[in-house]
């Protein structure tokens, strides 16, 4: 046999191949001999393959030394699996060998001379700032090196960088170019983020067909936001019990968005019976997470006293950590309520007025009501009708469900607060 047969058939006997003609069971000796008789006819890839017997002990006595030599003769003569497998071994420290920029030169190496593997790794480390200076402009070149090679995990990476303007100027065509050359190649992620950019054009329809597609791939973020469709009517008719059966195979998987969003059927009782135990043993699982959503909804638990003892001390406690990624505008205004009230805290006018005010300029209708009655009482600092009424009319028309502000506004306009007196359209609120 030549090199490439005595190294194929070593291969073969080290993983243990069946065929309808052949039945080879595993054997590390015998493949470590192929392997060497491979090497004696020169064969490159047997060279590699020899190194890693040596490295992990396989069919010889593990020598390591012995191990890096082969890797590194396999490597000066081009073999791409070879300066990967030296990157590996300097990235990790499994063979005392940790060296950052070892690793990083080889995997350079690897990239120049056409691995997918290398640029997806390079990539990653430019992403993350690991080894070298974080650039995303960097690691999006990298990434698209990988996505030119057909790697799915390279388009979906080009593609969100394309999405949120990671590294290169932001194009949601580009986004959906990438997402679905990725789809084409069976990532269900990648639907999943058509189905996203859909959602965010109102496309709900067309979103939702996305994300049943992946749920039925049985992809757990497709099964959570096919859920959150499914329980509003968006896009398709309303069917919470399914609804309910998609976020309950998605928790099971650990998609902490499904763990989270059954965490508040629970505590609502909408569409399962209610049960703040289950509720709470959720959200305390998305909390260990840190998870500011979970933090927030069961601080108004502990301030309301619902399903729990009331608690404002704990409250406090956790509306301040959701806070602090400032991804919950609607958290700044519980945090208001608990300085307003000295409640788990010292109360303190000032900051409970720059926390509604916090809240209000980040969207939250509850914010912005609550500014408004912070101006028309006075409260930290002098009464101001007019930045009463603006506040009071920002709150009513960014939320119907908030009667406290329509009735304010209503107020304003029959008693001229703030604005020219007009009982016609205060009837209107």
């Amino acid at each position: 046999m030549n090199g490439e047969q005595l190294y194929q058939e070593g291969y073969k006997y080290y993983l243990g191949l069946e065929s309808p003609n052949e039945k080879v069971k595993p054997d590390e000796d015998k493949a470590f001999q192929l392997f060497q008789q491979s090497v004696e006819k020169d064969h490159l890839p047997a060279i590699h393959a020899l190194g890693f017997c040596y490295m992990n002990g396989i069919g010889c006595k593990q020598d390591i030394q012995k191990g890096f030599q082969l890797y590194e003769e396999a490597a000066s003569r081009g073999f791409v699996h070879a300066l990967v497998s030296l990157g590996d071994n300097h990235f990790s420290d499994k063979y005392g060998s940790h060296d950052m920029n070892k690793a990083i030169d080889y995997y350079k190496q690897a990239s120049d001379k056409g691995s997918t593997f290398g640029q997806k790794v390079l990539g990653k480390l430019y992403s993350l700032g690991k080894g070298v200076p974080q650039d995303y402009s960097i690691a999006f070149d990298y990434m698209m090196k990988g996505a030119e090679s057909g790697d799915v995990e390279c388009l979906e990476t080009v593609a969100t960088y394309y999405h949120y303007g990671k590294g290169v100027d932001s194009s949601i065509e580009k986004a959906k170019e990438y997402y679905q050359k990725a789809a084409e190649k069976g990532s269900t992620d990648a639907l999943v983020q058509l189905g996203v950019i859909l959602l965010d054009s109102k496309v709900y329809s067309g979103a939702y067909e996305l994300f049943n597609v992946a749920a039925q791939r049985r992809n757990a973020n497709g099964k959570t936001m096919a859920a959150f469709l499914l329980a509003r009517g968006m896009g398709v008719e309303k069917d919470i019990p399914q609804a309910v059966k998609y976020l309950e195979e998605a928790a099971s998987e650990g998609q902490e968005n499904a763990v989270l969003e059954l965490g508040k059927y629970y505590c609502s009782g909408f569409g399962v019976e209610q049960d703040y135990s289950k509720g709470i043993q959720c959200l305390e699982a998305c909390i260990q997470n840190n998870n500011p959503d979970a933090q927030y909804f069961l601080a108004n638990l502990y301030y309301k006293g619902e399903g729990v003892e009331k608690d404002p001390s704990k409250a406090f406690e956790l509306v301040s950590k959701a806070t602090e990624t400032n991804l919950i505008p609607d958290a700044h205004c519980l945090l208001g309520h608990l300085y307003r009230d000295g409640a788990g805290v010292e109360q303190d006018s000032t900051k409970a007025f720059t926390s509604y005010l916090h809240a209000a300029n980040n969207g939250s209708a509850e914010g912005q009501y609550s500014v408004g009655m912070c101006y028309r009482l006075g409260v930290a600092g002098e009464k101001n009708d007019e930045m009463a009424f603006t506040f009071f009319k920002l709150a009513a028309e960014n939320s119907s469900i908030l009667p406290v502000a329509m009735e304010a506004l209503a107020l304003c306009y029959e008693s001229g607060v703030g604005v020219e007196k007009n009982p016609e359209e205060g009837k209107k609120w």
